[in-house]
């Protein structure tokens, strides 16, 4: 097994620092932080914001961003597999966007010839509320495909850990680097001598912080090369440069020249 994690350094904080209770105010879920800061920067106290990461359960990911990515690889499939079923009831999918499912349904109920309603039903559904329902086979496979990618770490999004502390040994952590998050550089400070519940009136602490339990601290540090390796997949991430694809007449017109040679 990987040595992951080293003990954080009494009263320090560093690049590769993991800390407890970052508020995430896009998603209502708890999570951690890993800082990724340069070490320069935070020595010479010239950071003036600290830059964090947040480190979600990888579970909670799933069910949330997660379900969000698996939705957009699977809807066009989504859509061509109610079209298909609504065709056996003499329906047009352009109803779909106009159309309350609701009547479509009422619609699919009168027709007592076909018997596998519910699976017309529930793609239905799913495809009103943009969310995943993983009773279906071809949502299923999506998710063992994104979570066999976010394990083998070839997710662009996302950096997989299976431990942020000492106590829980392979429990499965996600790193999500599209959604950086900066916390002043005094609120950092705090941390490293531990944040108490009872005694904190600090607002400045309460808007970047939750103070879940008792005490919150810095719990570990991401070791080198790891640390390196999630601020190389980090900047990877936000400097890709678009350009346009080769047409596909073109392409195949290539194919063709290097096939003959």
């Amino acid at each position: 097994m990987r040595e992951l994690l080293s003990h954080p350094t009494k009263n320090e904080f560093t690049q590769g620092s993991i800390f407890e209770g970052l508020t995430i105010n896009s998603y209502s879920l708890y999570a951690n932080g890993i800082i990724i800061t340069a070490r320069c920067d935070i020595a010479n106290d010239k950071a003036r914001k600290i830059l964090c990461l947040p480190i979600y359960k990888a579970s909670d990911w799933l069910n949330s961003q997660g379900d969000e990515i698996i939705y957009r690889r699977v809807e066009s499939k989504l859509l061509q597999k109610i079209e298909i079923e609504l065709k056996k009831f003499k329906l047009s999918s352009e109803l779909i966007p106009i159309y309350p499912i609701e009547n479509i349904i009422a619609i699919i109920d009168e027709d007592k010839k076909v018997h596998h309603k519910e699976y017309i039903k529930k793609m239905l559904y799913m495809y009103r509320s943009k969310s995943c329902d993983h009773t279906l086979d071809f949502v299923s496979k999506e998710r063992k495909n994104l979570v066999s990618e976010i394990i083998r770490n070839t997710e662009a999004s996302t950096y997989f850990i299976e431990q942020i502390n000492f106590d829980n040994v392979l429990e499965p952590y996600v790193i999500d680097l599209a959604e950086p998050i900066s916390i002043p550089f005094e609120v950092a400070m705090k941390l490293s001598s531990g944040i108490k519940k009872d005694r904190n009136s600090d607002d400045s602490v309460n808007q970047y912080l939750t103070l879940y339990k008792d005490e919150i601290s810095y719990i570990s540090l991401l070791k080198s090369p790891y640390i390196e390796h999630v601020l190389q997949k980090f900047s990877s991430y936000y400097s890709r440069i678009g350009t346009d694809d080769i047409c596909k007449e073109a392409a195949t017109i290539l194919k063709e020249q290097l096939n003959e040679m």
